[in-house]
């Protein structure tokens, strides 16, 4: 699987979704699958980290 700016929106709505509609308080992204992550996915993870740090959510990425 590749992250890069494409597919950076759909990620970022899901991340939302998840945590405003679903009320899940704990997020792991297990990366083994990823493959490539282009800039504009790393600012976007970067993003959703920063976001997320001013909530409840704990948001783990995992290698």
């Amino acid at each position: 699987m590749y992250i890069y700016f494409g597919s950076v929106n759909h990620i970022q709505k899901r991340i939302a979704a998840i945590v405003e509609n679903e009320r899940i308080n704990h997020i792991l992204i297990v990366d083994s699958g990823i493959n490539f992550i282009g800039l504009a996915g790393t600012e976007a993870f970067i993003s959703e980290n920063n976001r997320l740090v001013k909530t409840v959510v704990d948001y783990i990425f995992s290698l």
